[in-house]
């Protein structure tokens, strides 16, 4: 099982994780290549799918999602229980002190 995870920053400037699924990995298929495969189509469903593939300008698009997509290992995640304050910061998901406000605060009511 891969502790790997993509990460992406939301418009509202939070981080969403995608988990590959474990079972989307082919007999023999090296990680890198798997871990490839999955953040590319995840990348397309946020698009239209009626556009052809052949489009440069949907090409493009493909290619400008795919980059935005950070690879990180679950254990390098911040403290879960703030993850409203998540931003990705230098190619990493930090805790945006100022987003502190955002988080739930659980008074055991």
């Amino acid at each position: 099982m891969t502790t790997k995870r993509f990460a992406y920053a939301r418009p509202d400037g939070g981080v969403n994780i995608v988990i590959p699924a474990p079972a989307s990995r082919l007999p023999g298929e090296e990680e890198r290549d798997w871990l490839a495969r999955v953040v590319r189509h995840e990348a397309c469903a946020i698009n239209p799918q009626n556009q052809d593939e052949r489009d440069d300008a949907y090409r493009q698009r493909i290619k400008d999602e795919v980059a935005k997509r950070i690879l990180i290992d679950a254990r390098d995640l911040p403290d879960r229980a703030k993850r409203n304050a998540w931003v990705i910061d230098a190619g990493k998901v930090e805790i945006d002190q100022t987003r502190l406000h955002l988080v739930p605060v659980n008074l055991g009511l």
